[in-house]
C-alpha cells in the first residue's frame, strides 16, 4: 500500500516526507508554512470521479440524466483566470439527496500531519455558490466531515481558505459511536479523497483555480510511556 498516494511527483513526495518528519519530532520547518499544490487544472481531465455534470449516488437514474441538462463542468481558459481553470454552470436547483455535492475530487486521500487549511481561488460570475472541502472520514464508522462553508456572490477573483483544524462540521452517516464524540478530526481521519463541494442550493456560474494545501510542519514530541501513565 502506498503510504503517500497523493504525491504526484518526487518534489511533492520529498516535501511531504520532510513535513512528516518535522511533525514526528515536534520541530517546525524553518520559515513560514509550506504550500503544496493540489490542483491547478492545467493537466486535469474530466471523466471518472470528475464527470462533466453534477451527480450523486442517491439520485435516481432519471435525476442523474436530468442533472446533465442543467449542470455542466468545463476545463477551459477564460473568466479572468491566469490559465486553464474549472468552469461550473448550474441553471436550476439540484435534486434532493445531500446537503453538499462533490464538485471536484482531488487525488489527495492522505494529508500531511501538519496540514492547516485548503486554499483556492474562486470567482462567481452569476448566482450564488456555497463552497466547502471535505470527504468521508474513519472514526468508529463512516462520517462525512467538511470545513466551515463559505458563501460567494458575483464578483472578482478571490482567495478562499478553509480551515481543517477548527470549525469543522460533520453529518452522522453511519456514525454509530462518533455521533456523541466532542472531537472532529479531518486531517488525521481522512478516508476518501478530499473533495471541493457545493451546497444543494448553489446555482449560476462559478470558476475555480489553484487548489492548495497550507502545511505548518509543526507537531508535538511524542510523550514517553511513563508520562502518559502519570497523566491518566
Amino acid at each position: 500500500m502506498n503510504l503517500i498516494p497523493s504525491a504526484k511527483n518526487s518534489t511533492c513526495r520529498r516535501l511531504i516526507c520532510r513535513l512528516i518528519c518535522a511533525s514526528a519530532l515536534g520541530s517546525p520547518l524553518a520559515g513560514a508554512a509550506a504550500v503544496l499544490p493540489v490542483e491547478s487544472f492545467e493537466d486535469a481531465r474530466l471523466g471518472g470521479a470528475n464527470a462533466e455534470s453534477i451527480s450523486h449516488w442517491r439520485w435516481s437514474a432519471e435525476a442523474k440524466r436530468s442533472a446533465k441538462e442543467f449542470s455542466r463542468l468545463r476545463l477551459c481558459e477564460g473568466g479572468g483566470a491566469n490559465a486553464r481553470a474549472l468552469a461550473v454552470s448550474i441553471s436550476k436547483p439540484l435534486p434532493e439527496g445531500s446537503e453538499f455535492y462533490a464538485l471536484w475530487t482531488t487525488s489527495w486521500d492522505y494529508l500531511p500531519p501538519g496540514t492547516l487549511s485548503v486554499r483556492m481561488r474562486a470567482r462567481v460570475v452569476a448566482g450564488t455558490f456555497t463552497l466547502t472541502v471535505g470527504s468521508a472520514t474513519a472514526y468508529f464508522a463512516n462520517s462525512d466531515v467538511w470545513a466551515r462553508p463559505q458563501v460567494l456572490g458575483p464578483g472578482e477573483w478571490q482567495t478562499l481558505e478553509f480551515s481543517l483544524v477548527s470549525d469543522l462540521q460533520r453529518n452522522f452517516r453511519r456514525a454509530i459511536f462518533s455521533a456523541e464524540s466532542p472531537v472532529i478530526h479531518y486531517t488525521r481521519w481522512i478516508q476518501e479523497p478530499m473533495r471541493v463541494m457545493i451546497s444543494a442550493d448553489s446555482h449560476g456560474e462559478l470558476w475555480l483555480d489553484d487548489i492548495e494545501l497550507v502545511v505548518s510542519g509543526q507537531g508535538y514530541t511524542a510523550r514517553r510511556g511513563d508520562e502518559v501513565a502519570d497523566a491518566l
